[in-house]
């Protein structure tokens, strides 16, 4: 039996901290870790983009929080939460109760983007049928088999090998730029927030591929 990887968009409506999404043009959610038990969801998250007291008073107002623990923060302002959600979880729930385990999540204002590993293709299955049933939108980006070895690929998606060859033609990459994220955005139709992730998820597939050794940096090596 071989252990596969998904990865996949859940919007951000339809899980826990939506409350605090709305109220934040650029914040960012990166958790570390999630720990579940009964119906509680713990993770530990990094959040950016905002300041801790207008953040801490969000959460306060926020039912899916049931409770927040600050346990320090980086010198670009970012800070690590210890939480649990209580409310709107039932997406996380269902997906790591096959077996599943968070290898990387983040949130954002549009959606939350997850990476998943499951101990075979019939226990993902299994999981995102339950997500089906419950009327759990879950959107799945790309599957992959995971294996060892340092052979393991990491490919751009369609959709992110043409926002990166978009972005090289208008001058994104270029010394100085020749466009913004913003005109980008406008270019692809989409919200500035969404492309700075999409761009985030392309460069770290890129780094992880080419420049990385050993493959992905997370342990894993995956293939199609």
């Amino acid at each position: 039996m071989t252990a596969v990887i998904v990865e996949f968009e859940i919007p951000s409506d339809r899980i826990a901290m939506s409350d605090t999404l709305t109220q934040f043009d650029e914040i960012e959610f990166d958790v570390q870790e999630i720990v579940a038990h009964d119906d509680v969801v713990s993770p530990f998250v990094w959040v950016s983009g905002v300041g801790v007291d207008r953040l801490e008073s969000a959460f306060d107002a926020d039912p899916s929080v049931g409770s927040y623990r600050r346990l320090t923060e980086k010198s670009d302002g970012s800070v690590l939460y210890e939480m649990e959600w209580s409310r709107d979880a039932d997406v996380v729930l269902r997906l790591i109760e096959e077996g599943g385990a968070v290898l990387h999540a983040t949130g954002g204002t549009d959606c939350w983007f997850f990476r998943l590993l499951y101990p075979t293709h019939e226990s993902l299955s299994r999981s995102y049928e339950e997500c089906r049933r419950e009327g759990l939108a879950v959107d799945v980006i790309r599957v992959y088999r995971a294996k060892g070895g340092d052979e393991g690929t990491s490919l751009l998606t369609e959709n992110q090998q043409k926002t990166v060859i978009e972005a090289f033609d208008l001058g994104y990459y270029d010394i100085p730029r020749r466009t913004t994220l913003g005109e980008l955005a406008e270019s692809r139709g989409t919200s500035h927030q969404s492309l700075s992730e999409q761009l985030r998820r392309a460069h770290r597939n890129l780094i992880e591929t080419h420049v990385i050794e050993g493959g992905r940096s997370d342990g894993h090596d995956f293939e199609e």
